[in-house]
């Protein structure tokens, strides 16, 4: 695999699942909050210049509505980022299923994954050799990672990592 660039985002402020409405976790859509977080997310991405070409993410409702709610927020900047749910993004897949998914799928360039805690921390401790208990992701979180060597574990270097705050610049 060629060099790859990857952003790692945790799905925006989400909904607790409450037995009425909301009756499981992978039912839980985001909170009006949550929808802003991801607008101004897709909207601060593409004022920095930096444009995927592929934005992943979980096939549950709180990723693929933070995919979707960021691509909206893009779009405001006149740009067209396609998006794909991919199902190892799944809550609770593991990181090896990601990894596994991405080399079969032999993504190279920019790349966008949208997940959950704690695999987004997982995987970002995976690549840059750290320990994903000191990678603490908050919803809207966000990290750039450059991938060299693409696929390879500790071999990435960080190029940013944000929380929700940063987002708002872009407003």
């Amino acid at each position: 695999m060629a060099k790859l660039e990857i952003c790692l985002v945790r799905h925006a402020d989400a909904l607790d699942a409450d037995g009425r409405l909301v009756t499981s976790d992978a039912q839980r859509p985001l909170s009006g909050d949550g929808q802003l977080q991801a607008r101004l997310l897709g909207k601060a991405l593409a004022a920095s210049g930096w444009h995927p070409d592929l934005l992943l993410h979980s096939p549950l409702v709180r990723t693929t509505q933070t995919a979707n709610f960021m691509l909206e927020g893009a779009k405001k900047l006149s740009m067209h980022w396609k998006s794909e749910p991919f199902a190892p993004l799944a809550s609770g897949a593991g990181i090896r299923m990601v990894l596994s998914g991405l080399e079969k799928a032999n993504h190279k360039g920019k790349l966008v994954l949208v997940g959950h805690m704690p695999e987004v921390s997982e995987l970002a401790g995976w690549f840059l050799g750290a320990d994903p208990a000191n990678l603490h992701f908050p919803k809207a979180g966000a990290m750039l990672i450059s991938c060299p060597l693409g696929l390879a574990e500790g071999m990435a270097s960080l190029k940013w990592f944000t929380d929700s705050a940063w987002h708002e610049l872009a407003d």
